[in-house]
């Protein structure tokens, strides 16, 4: 066998890594051995691209030393070659990469556009606090700095990237990719794109759950509300200030954001301030004067799963709003629940312990005075007020009734982390006398044909009824905070909303999995799939399909994994949800019933995984 020189600079794959940088050695003359020099750089550990607790465990991730020689099986690359390092001075300047341009002056070259080449383009864009990326002409990459970065976002900047900067700039020059990529950007296109072609706009944000998504839509939406704000002074004559007494709409949003954080995010192991639900906002134009007329907010896939977890480990919550309440003064509490006064976290179990006692640096007793500011500002009385309020304590009690160890008729009490704890509070708190709450909690009536039957519930009943309680009451309050938001944001009567251009921005769960996922998280991770299917089909897909029309070669970085298969074993035939539904329809039905149906019916499906083994081969749907 002879061998050629190389001395290109590469990635490899790795198991624990993702990629790894290397050198070629030598490469054999047909093409399917190479010898590289693995040459990783300074503080690797800290500056991988994939967290070491999320690759298989018991591995050895860090089976390679530097400097020392690997044989490489080229067989595993696309067209059996190594993907390319990006040159270190590429990283001098704001890159671009964009799959439309080919010159190195407007993109990058297409002999970079590979997974590991982009990987380690964003990771370098993270060490150099660079967070954003253009991809083609409709994509923005957004890098999680996981650091305050309110520097990026100032007015400064708000001007730069504004709709008639960014028109001048493309008059001058043909185009805007001189000018570094930012989130105002999208804004200001899409604002832009909204009157000149007369048709809707979408802005949606993917990503895995803790990337940001969140955040980077406030930006957007921030940048959307001031260019509103800036058309509504110019009408009005005053460039500065808005004359009139009531606040303008485009105001209201900005207000409706910590309702939304204090009764919709918690915090989670990889994020202190993670959306637990999906939203898509509205926001309805006059397509004359181009000023914000109304905003409809849509949530979806609450994950009121959060509320009952009572396992959640020191450095995670629940929602914001309970430690809010908690943290409010004694005084309002007793007036709430008398004795709460004495009351904190630690004394309920849907709480627990935890070590977090403030959110992007605002203490909970700082949160709670801004929610009770910006309820007033959606004109909430006090007795709507009292009102959430006393579901959020019942929810709270709900959690500290348990089955009685002693009694074998599964009788229920309280667990006695306080004298307040027991049934009859509950019920003094709810207006139910004690003992028909006790019999609502442990009984279970239906009807057949003219019969009305009651059956008593075994233990594992009773405690899913209790849980399923507290999960619907919170969601009629959230269900019931969004309405009366969208009351006052939007005054327009229905049959009038054809009137009007909307960008719609949509804000949804990323896929994560978690070591006791529930039915929420199944939901979550199946609107991942589906927007991912989405996507391809009608953004990637059409694009190769325009490439192939113009006899042009489709690009490697273009043929993308099709989740067909994910979205089908949903789906087709007694896809999943089919199965469940009828499970749930069956007086037995059980879960170890649903995933012997699952695991029997598509048995033969390349995305299911049948291991028994749930600590690695958990997957997200």
């Amino acid at each position: 066998m002879t061998e050629t020189r190389d001395n290109s600079l590469v990635y490899i794959k790795h198991d624990g890594y993702g990629y790894i940088p290397a050198q070629i050695c030598f490469v054999n003359d047909d093409n399917t051995q190479a010898v590289v020099l693995i040459d990783v750089p300074d503080e690797w550990e800290h500056h991988t691209i994939l967290n070491l607790t999320d690759v298989r465990p018991n591995q050895d991730n860090s089976n390679f030393q530097n400097g020392e020689e690997m044989s490489i099986d080229l067989e595993e690359y696309p067209k059996r070659k190594l993907p390319l390092q990006i040159p270190q001075d590429a990283y001098k300047k704001p890159y671009v990469w964009d799959i439309y341009e080919d010159s190195e002056e407007s993109g990058l070259p297409v002999e970079f556009r590979t997974e590991a080449a982009v990987l380690f383009l964003l990771k370098q864009m993270f060490l150099n606090k660079k967070l954003y990326l253009r991809c083609g002409e409709f994509v923005m990459i957004a890098v999680n700095p996981m650091q305050d970065m309110s520097t990026l976002y100032e007015d400064e900047t708000l001007l730069l990237y504004s709709p008639s900067c960014i028109e001048e700039r493309k008059k001058a020059i043909g185009d805007n990719t001189t000018l570094e990529p930012h989130i105002f950007e999208i804004a200001s296109i899409s604002y832009s794109a909204l009157f000149e072609s007369q048709q809707n706009q979408s802005i949606v944000a993917i990503g895995m759950a803790g990337s940001g998504k969140t955040d980077t839509l406030q930006y957007v939406l921030f940048n959307l509300v001031n260019i509103s704000l800036e058309h509504e002074a110019a009408i009005m004559n005053n460039t500065c200030t808005i004359t009139t007494n009531e606040m303008p709409l485009a105001m209201y949003m900005l207000d409706a954001d910590p309702l939304f954080e204090a009764f919709g995010n918690c915090v989670t192991s990889s994020n202190d301030n993670s959306s637990r639900f999906a939203r898509m906002t509205e926001m309805l134009f006059d397509p004359v004067t181009r000023v914000l007329e109304g905003v409809v907010f849509t949530t979806y896939l609450l994950d009121s799963s959060r509320i009952v977890r009572t396992k959640n480990p020191n450095d995670e919550r629940a929602f914001h709003i309970f430690y809010a309440l908690l943290s409010s003064s004694p005084e309002f509490r007793q007036s709430l629940w008398p004795g709460a006064q004495h009351l904190d976290a630690t004394c309920f179990r849907y709480l627990g312990t935890t070590f977090v006692n403030e959110v992007n640096g605002q203490l909970d007793e700082y949160r709670f005075s801004t929610i009770i500011e910006k309820m007033d500002t959606f004109l909430i009385d006090n007795v709507e007020k009292r009102d959430v309020w006393m579901a959020l304590c019942i929810i709270l009690q709900l959690g500290n009734i348990v089955l009685s160890e002693e009694s074998c008729d599964d009788s229920i009490r309280s667990i006695g982390t306080s004298a307040m704890d027991d049934v009859d509070v509950l019920g003094e708190l709810m207006g139910v006398p004690g003992h028909e709450l006790t019999e609502l909690m442990t009984t279970k009536a239906y009807t057949v044909g003219k019969h009305r039957r009651v059956v008593k519930l075994v233990k594992g009943e009773i405690m899913e009824n209790r849980d399923l309680f507290a999960k619907t009451l919170y969601t009629i309050v959230f269900d019931w905070l969004v309405e009366r938001m969208n009351e006052i944001i939007c005054p327009l009567e229905e049959d009038r909303s054809q009137d009007f251009l909307c960008i719609r921005l949509l804000d949804y769960f990323g896929c994560a999995n978690f070591e006791s996922n529930h039915f929420e998280q199944m939901c979550a991770n199946y609107a991942c799939e589906k927007y991912q299917q989405q996507f391809h089909t009608g953004y990637l897909s059409k694009l190769v399909k325009t490439y192939r029309e113009n006899n042009f070669h489709v690009p490697h970085y273009l043929q993308l994994y099709d989740n067909h298969n994910v979205v089908q074993l949903f789906e087709k035939g007694p896809g999943l949800k089919t199965l469940l539904i009828h499970e749930c329809k069956q007086k037995t039905g059980s879960d170890s019933s649903f995933v012997l149906k699952v695991r029997t019916i598509h048995r033969r499906s390349r995305v299911l995984i049948q291991s028994a083994d749930s600590s690695y081969d958990r997957r997200c749907a």
